[in-house]
């Protein structure tokens, strides 16, 4: 009955002689948690980054009658909406807005959609020239992204409301970028954005303010050119808003489509408020928008003193200085306001001044203010706006100041090339205004830039003109802007091309024709100078590099660039 030994073996139990083990492989169980730990920790960082840093739309406690309204097209060619209605004309278009914040921003948005989509798309095609990798505009676009998760904490129920309704009045023509009301809500802090990311912005906006004997009839007259180069369509479709809130006081408003906030604008109790950006050593992580301050001056100032406070106690994240003017004092002040600090510096003799640096005594230590000036055109935009003011007579008015507002020579006269970024007219305003506080009337340029008329509105006549136009400037029809605007755009296609790795000999031959068009232009110059060095034209590039120093360029940055050029062709033996 037993059985053999043989029988009960295991087949292949015993190892060959001479035969290693098979290695265990524990690395692959490894492999496998660790994937698997590494797709579990990505799923929650983008669950909390959905969450948690994308703005929660505020909640709406009723529906507005808004919402089942059309717009309607009268004899005259304007859209309305209710009781809020748009004009449209070329390079100046106006709108009246009325009511509570969600259907002010839901028409607003619906009544100039096809705009408001070209502006969005504008100002990301503005973003890609300057950021064209891919993975540094992802970077830091999840910088910002984590930043401004509590930027709805800094911005009012009631804006935020207007906010929404802009998201909802219009289509959304870049769904992939994100949440319309989150995106919305974020290019309204725009301007404060590019000075958190980048403590070097390049802002070039000048304001002056004048009264009592230096004006005729004693009128508070204040100039502005807002320099914005995020697109030409922010010249080119500009809108003149006439607010009316059902709280708070009506204002008119120099912007864009799609925008709640201001930047330029006057109020029915005579009080005037703009924004030209500086430079501090001073930083804050997070805060208030500056368009949104200014909003909340224009809305809620009844006087000079309330309207100073409103900058005052506002909580921003980036240095800014406001110029306010009340038109019934005759006073007008600078407030130069930083995350930590806030200093006014009132007009002296009938006159204030202000660029893109701070000029009160608080500020002569802040490190990145002196940097501002050395590298920028603030001093020298400043110093010829002084020399020309200091100039004028006692009959200044409206016209006098678009003068000003027109000036494209350097300090002391020198000459600059057409477009110079040191000029006070660099041919780059995105509006350009001049107002009477005193009287209530604000002239806006209807275009290109300050080319055009200057065209007159009030609260109280904003349907007709509320005073005569001032003229275009004769540049605008003898065929030097368009020579100046054709070259800047063939230099910006040749740059987008090559920052993309792209470039043609279509690009190549625009650049050249660039050249005929702004012979004298730095930037031109320059552009220029670099493909001939990577063409391998050494002799060409010298030649390029040396013209674009002669003039010389406006930033610090472009003449330190081209000085290191030559340097560099003398090493290499030109």
């Amino acid at each position: 009955m037993g059985v053999s030994r043989e029988r009960n073996r295991i087949p292949n139990s015993e190892p060959k002689v001479g035969t290693p083990r098979r290695p265990k492989r524990r690395w692959i169980t490894w492999c496998r948690r660790a994937l698997l730990a590494g797709f579990i920790m990505i799923a929650a960082v983008s669950g909390w980054v959905y969450f948690a840093c994308f703005a929660d739309e505020p909640t709406l406690k009723d529906r507005p009658p808004v919402l089942d309204a059309s717009v309607v097209i009268d004899a005259a060619g304007v859209s309305r909406l209710g009781s809020s209605w748009f004009a449209r004309a070329p390079g100046l278009s106006r709108m009246h807005l009325e009511g509570d914040p969600f259907t002010m921003g839901y028409s607003g948005a619906m009544l100039a959609a096809d705009l408001f989509a070209v502006q969005e798309e504008s100002l990301w095609d503005t973003v890609l020239e300057h950021v064209p990798s891919r993975v540094k505009l992802c970077s830091i676009g999840l910088v910002v992204l984590l930043n401004n998760r509590t930027l709805p904490d800094y911005v009012s129920p009631e804006l935020q409301l207007e906010i929404l309704g802009l998201s909802r009045g219009a289509p959304d023509p870049l769904p992939t970028l994100g949440p319309r009301y989150h995106r919305i809500l974020n290019y309204h802090a725009a301007h404060d954005i590019a000075h958190w990311v980048w403590d070097r912005p390049a802002i070039g906006c000048t304001a002056f303010a004048l009264s009592g004997a230096r004006t005729r009839g004693g009128a508070l007259l204040v100039g502005r050119n807002f320099d914005f180069e995020a697109g030409e369509h922010f010249d080119a479709n500009k809108i003149v808003y006439r607010v009316v809130p059902d709280r708070g006081r009506k204002f008119l408003s120099v912007s864009w489509p799609g925008m709640a906030g201001a930047v330029t604008g006057l109020n029915d109790a005579r009080i005037y408020c703009s924004v030209n950006g500086a430079r501090s050593s001073d930083r804050g992580r997070i805060g208030t928008p500056v368009s949104l301050v200014v909003r909340d001056v224009l809305q809620h100032a009844d006087d000079f003193e309330e309207a100073i406070e409103i900058v005052r106690r506002a909580r921003v994240f980036v240095a800014d200085a406001y110029l306010i003017a009340d038109g019934k004092s005759g006073r007008s002040a600078v407030v130069e306001k930083t995350p930590d600090r806030c200093i006014v510096r009132a007009a002296e003799g009938g006159l204030l001044l202000s660029s893109n640096h701070f000029e009160s005594v608080d500020f002569a230590g802040d490190a990145d203010r002196a940097q501002g000036i050395l590298e920028g055109t603030t001093s020298a935009r400043r110093h010829r706006l002084a020399e020309l003011l200091s100039a004028s007579g006692a009959n200044f008015d409206p016209a006098a100041a678009v003068a000003i507002l027109r000036d494209r020579r350097g300090e002391l006269g020198r000459t600059l090339p057409m477009g110079h970024r040191a000029s006070i007219d660099a041919m780059i305003a995105t509006h350009s205004i001049v107002c009477d506080v005193s009287a209530g009337i604000l002239w806006v340029s209807r275009g290109p830039h300050t080319l055009g008329e200057y065209v007159a509105w009030s609260l109280d006549a904003f349907e007709t003109a509320a005073a005569p136009p001032i003229a275009a400037d004769p540049l605008l029809a003898d065929g030097t802007y368009v020579r100046l605007a054709e070259a800047r755009g063939l230099v910006r296609r040749d740059r987008l091309l090559r920052g993309r790795g792209e470039a043609t000999t279509e690009s190549r031959e625009g650049l050249k024709r660039a050249l005929e068009l702004a012979p004298d232009d730095p930037v031109t110059l320059a552009a220029e100078a670099a493909v001939r060095e990577i063409e391998g034209d050494r002799d060409g590039a010298w030649s390029a590099w040396s013209r674009a120093l002669e003039t010389p360029p406006a930033h610090r940055a472009e003449v330190e660039n081209a000085e290191a050029a030559l340097r560099r062709l003398r090493r290499g033996g030109r």
